[in-house]
């Protein structure tokens, strides 16, 4: 039996129920939000709850420092040059570390 909706819209009974089990989720979860966003004093508890969960945690980005800023940003929105320069440093790095005697043995 597929489980997919039928062409002409008609959901399987397994569907349906699937439809409704999400659309309360989605609708507890904006509950939730606007329960954060209009109750202060469940904010500063939250934060408090947050703050001990996290002390002394130090965060490392899983990101290789070398790289600045997403690849596909458009160059007027970045800090550090165009991305046709980041390219080419990229290729004249690869180009300096093939010259370099031991790397490529």
């Amino acid at each position: 039996m597929n489980s997919a909706p039928h062409l002409d819209g008609n959901l399987q009974p397994r569907d349906q129920h699937r439809q409704q089990r999400s659309c309360r989720c989605g609708k507890s979860t904006a509950l939730i939000g606007i329960d954060i966003l209009t109750d202060e004093e469940l904010r500063k508890e939250m934060k408090a709850d947050f703050d001990k969960r996290t002390e002394g945690f130090v965060y490392k980005s899983p990101i290789n420092e070398m790289i600045k800023e997403p690849v596909g940003l458009p160059d007027e929105m970045r800090h550090f040059g165009p991305l046709l320069e980041l390219k080419e440093s990229i290729i004249k790095t690869a180009e300096d570390d093939q010259l370099k005697p031991g790397l490529n043995e």
